[in-house]
């Protein structure tokens, strides 16, 4: 039997760039549910037999919310229905009930595309809430799914996720130790030598960059006038003109106002904890950390238990600068020992000084874990692998924990490499998710050998509870 992968929520272009190449690769057989921001109606008389619609017309009267449906897809490893609507950065402006009815209209239909499909496995996201339901109905029909994961240290890494978080990635091509202290030692000395940094999106900060961006806003603006005034504007899944005026509006004058801020550029000479604010909306909290994504309130949490004899240094975020306002930020400043850091100094200076890291998620962890500084982490992540990351337990250890790392010894650089191993072995070569460049050849190889290995590993757990229950009927 052909080994049959389909995607859910990849957009044409995505599937053009990395599943029709893996397919012709692999030889498997590739089936596609679109974006829901996509009808059958708006594709015109391009579909065929592998592309699949969430709905035939974005304009269809959805039915009435079934919370029942909805209440019965909520498992262990499977976020909670709010949190997928919490996640979602669209539909959480909506009203409640409404946010119910698409979920459950989700729900009803992902189950009749997976029987009418029969995929082997499923290859999700993590962005918005459809990805989040099709997870739940996938598990509910025992459907293996997963979600590719690529590293931003180093480049070029892919491992397979289970669930809606980043630590449950893994590899199903394991590497030698050998060839994973070659790769760790690699990048721990080009990071050493600041040659391999985080790739990041710059977010306006002059008039010469608003200028030149403007050409690709109004572009969208005029795609959202062309969608409303041919009744092909969807809610659920795009943004209106005139919320994309409001926020485009919303951030200029956060920008001029991020001008007239007292911001550090250098790290103090006296003691400091520091915090990274992610982008957000962005799955790497609002999805991977969905109980630490009101950073405001992790930032007072932090504020609460760091000790008066240091300070708390709060990084605005370089791709996300124009998101915040006077009054936000002024909130922030009004917290004990909480200064702001610009979000255009470089955040490895502060990092390298710092008593403690502290982040959600993501990559920043990582930096300060490979420069041996201690850092805590609220969210779940493979990052805890290195030595000097630990997860925070309940707040009210915080304070503790904070003391705790403070004073904690520093790994040495073996370690440290030990640590890095550790954590590279979830992931291997592929690519990395920049979809503006298409994969080379060789990453499309190396990435059409993942898609091999972990039909392998889908075979072989089948197998596996086949001859479980095999026994269990036995006994």
């Amino acid at each position: 039997m052909t080994f049959h992968v389909l995607t859910v929520g990849w957009n044409l272009d995505l599937v053009r760039r990395l599943a029709d190449p893996i397919e012709t690769a692999t030889g498997f057989t590739f089936s596609h549910i679109l974006d829901p921001s996509v009808d059958r109606r708006g594709f015109g008389s391009r579909p065929g037999r592998q592309f699949f619609f969430v709905r035939d017309d974005l304009r269809f009267a959805l039915p009435e919310a079934d919370t029942a449906l909805l209440a019965g897809l909520e498992q262990p490893g499977v976020p909670t229905i709010h949190n997928m609507v919490m996640g979602d950065r669209l539909v959480r402006r909506l009203a409640y009930r409404d946010a119910l009815t698409y979920a459950s209209y989700l729900a009803r239909r992902f189950e009749e595309l997976f029987l009418e499909i029969k995929p082997s496995i499923i290859i999700g996201g993590f962005d918005g809430l459809h990805s989040g339901i099709a997870l739940a109905v996938a598990r509910k029909l025992g459907i293996p799914w997963f979600a590719m994961n690529f590293t931003a240290i180093p480049l070029g890494m892919v491992g397979f996720c289970t669930g809606m978080s980043p630590d449950t990635a893994f590899s199903c091509l394991p590497a030698t130790a050998d060839a994973l202290r070659k790769l760790a030692e690699r990048t721990l000395n080009e990071f050493e030598a600041k040659r391999l940094t985080v790739p990041t999106y710059l977010s306006a900060n002059s008039v010469a960059m608003i200028l030149k961006r403007f050409p690709a806003h109004f572009r969208l603006f005029s795609r959202a006038i062309r969608r409303a005034l041919g009744s092909h504007f969807d809610r659920f899944t795009q943004v209106g003109p005139l919320d994309l005026v409001r926020e485009y509006v919303r951030k200029r004058v956060n920008l001029y106002g991020l001008s007239k801020q007292p911001l550090l550029r250098t790290p103090p000479s006296t003691p400091y904890l520091f915090f990274g604010l992610h982008m957000q909306p962005e799955s790497s909290i609002d999805v991977w950390a969905p109980f630490f994504s009101d950073q405001f309130a992790v930032i007072e949490a932090i504020a609460r238990s760091t000790p008066p004899s240091h300070e708390l240094l709060v990084k605005l975020h370089k791709s996300d600068a124009d998101n915040y306002s006077r009054a936000q930020l002024n909130r922030l400043r009004a917290l004990p020992g909480v200064r702001l850091v610009s979000p255009y100094a470089q955040s490895r200076d502060f990092i390298e000084k710092a008593a403690v890291m502290l982040a959600i998620q993501g990559n920043i962890a990582m930096e300060a874990a490979l420069l041996g500084r201690p850092a805590l982490l609220f969210g779940d992540s493979k990052s805890t692998q290195m030595p000097s990351v630990s997860k925070v337990k309940r707040m009210t250890d915080l304070p503790a924990q904070i003391r705790s790392k403070i004073s904690e010894e520093r790994p040495d650089r073996e370690t440290i490499i030990r640590g890095l191993m550790s954590y590279l072995s979830s992931y291997a070569p592929g690519c990395s998710n920049d979809w503006q460049d298409m994969p080379s050849d060789a990453e499309i190889r190396a990435l059409a050998e993942h898609f091999k290995a972990l039909c392998d590993h889908v075979i072989e757990q089948r197998d596996r509870l086949v001859s479980l229950e095999r026994v269990a009927i036995a006994d």
